[in-house]
């Protein structure tokens, strides 16, 4: 007897990338390991700097960084756009 593989759907959601635009003269924002501004810091971000959008969690992006880990970033500093 042939074997029935079920059909799988994966819904996709288009990705959306953020953009680090800085206004305030910093030179950098921090990446931090928690949504807050007591958490560790665990890398920078400069101006025109972009990341994928994981979450929104309280007025911070979640974002995947380069190694593949992720981090926060405040809504404060970011552009989002989506591309599909």
């Amino acid at each position: 007897p042939e074997a029935k593989v079920a059909a799988e759907t994966t819904e996709v959601k288009p990705k959306a990338t953020l953009t680090i635009k800085i206004n305030d003269g910093a030179e950098y924002v921090n990446i931090r390991q928690e949504p807050t501004t007591n958490s560790s810091i665990i890398g920078s971000a400069k101006d025109g700097d972009t990341f994928e959008l994981v979450s929104l969690d309280s007025g911070w992006y979640k974002v995947k960084l380069a190694e593949g880990s992720t981090g926060f970033i405040s809504a404060t500093y970011v552009v989002t756009e989506e591309i599909n």
